[in-house]
């Protein structure tokens, strides 16, 4: 299968070369039935039967589709996720109202015949109303389907094809399965073990607690390729330290297309000290593993998310971490390295909360840092971006490894 430009590059450049509780809920329409449309308007046919296809009200009228957006549950954080598919049988435009009753719009249409290559539908096709709760999409048909997505498709396929060709270019690489899921879906671990007996530590990297977050997963990638790549930088680093990745760890609310929980109706990011899902619970007791007293203790936790800006959320500067004073070097060293992003650091967000930022400072002592990409930022951008940030860091944890070493030698 074919990688698209737009959200695999990264993959197939580097594989080349060598991957709230919640007060109410609301019942989900997250597909129809096979070859199924949902509704249709004329001899269009709109469908939801995919991985990550979700409409939860489709009404016709005589200028074509409204569409309700509703969230899983309430309250919430405002992500209304939407994906369709439109078929055709002739050349025509067609209309589509999307509502959202008591949220805005937030995510601009993606577009894809074959879900490989995106773009995004161009503004004059857009129109928001004053209250930004209801957006009009005008999107020209063919006879070929086209997908209309609030973010490109990143789903279970994906994440498998991306294992796989990991797999298969890096030897190094272990998977092995984590545990399941609330609807019992495998969520898969791979591992870097350290090859020297000098070992340093595991750099754990976590994505996609939140299903909407794809421009988080695009950083995610990345990263993990830059570490996982054939640089002499990384061949050492990886001699010294173990990488463990949990790329999906909301598999359901993914396949649900949800805004933000997983298929109990709670906030992953928000369960990491109560550990009432199995999700989190198979998270926590990966860490004790890591953490069991042997010398591949945690030496740094990266979860990776989206929002509206380019952001990293870590410790306050008052308090220590291991490694010493890791945010503020790492992030100086990512801003004069560049590509300029406008990449914001913040030492006071959530921590009052049980995040996974939180709970892993509070109980290990680590560097735990919060990864934001903008949703809207350019892929290329990103994936730019997340390597040469994978780059830095390995840089400063091997440089206070030899200096650690250094001292040890000289007392």
């Amino acid at each position: 299968m074919k990688m698209p430009e737009t959200r695999y590059s990264a993959i197939v450049l580097t594989l080349a070369l060598i991957v709230t509780g919640c007060a109410s809920t609301t019942p989900l329409l997250t597909s129809s039935p096979d070859g199924e449309a949902l509704c249709s308007w004329q001899d269009v046919q709109l469908y939801i039967n995919f991985d990550a296809g979700r409409v939860d009200q489709c009404d016709v009228g005589d200028e074509g589709f409204h569409l309700t957006i509703l969230p899983e549950a309430t309250p919430i954080n405002p992500s209304p996720w939407y994906a369709f598919q439109l078929r055709s049988d002739s050349h025509q435009t067609v209309r589509l109202s999307l509502s959202y009753p008591g949220f805005k719009h937030r995510y601009p249409a993606n577009i894809s015949h074959d879900r490989e290559h995106w773009s995004r539908l161009p503004r004059e096709n857009i129109h928001i109303n004053q209250d930004g709760d209801e957006a009009v999409l005008t999107i020209p048909l063919t006879r070929d389907p086209v997908y209309v997505s609030a973010q490109e498709l990143v789903t279970k396929t994906d994440y498998q094809q991306w294992i796989e060709m990991s797999l298969g270019a890096f030897p190094f690489l272990t998977t092995t399965s984590l545990g399941n899921s609330v609807l019992g879906t495998e969520i898969i671990k791979l591992e870097s073990p350290a090859t020297t007996q000098n070992r340093q530590g595991t750099i754990m990297l976590v994505g996609r607690q939140h299903p909407p977050e794809v421009s988080g997963a695009f950083s995610f990638f990345a990263f993990a390729e830059e570490l996982l790549g054939s640089s002499l930088l990384a061949r050492r680093f990886r001699k010294s330290f173990s990488v463990v990745m949990v790329p999906v760890l909301n598999p359901d609310g993914v396949r649900a297309g949800n805004w933000r929980l997983n298929a109990n109706g709670k906030d992953l990011n928000r369960d990491w000290g109560p550990f009432t899902e199995p999700e989190t619970q198979l998270m926590r007791d990966e860490l004790v593993r890591i953490n069991d007293g042997g010398r591949d203790e945690l030496a740094l936790f990266l979860d990776f998310h989206s929002t509206f800006k380019n952001v990293i959320y870590t410790q306050t500067d008052d308090v220590q971490t291991r490694p010493h004073n890791f945010a503020t070097r790492w992030h100086n060293a990512m801003i004069n390295a560049g590509p300029d992003i406008g990449l914001l650091r913040q030492g006071s967000h959530n921590t009052d909360r049980p995040t996974s930022k939180a709970y892993v400072y509070k109980t290990y002592g680590t560097a735990a840092i919060t990864v934001e990409m903008h949703e809207n930022e350019n892929r290329k951008t990103i994936r730019e971006f997340s390597r040469m940030a994978a780059r830095e860091m390995m840089k400063i944890l091997l440089a206070d490894n030899a200096k650690t070493t250094e001292n040890q030698i000289g007392g």
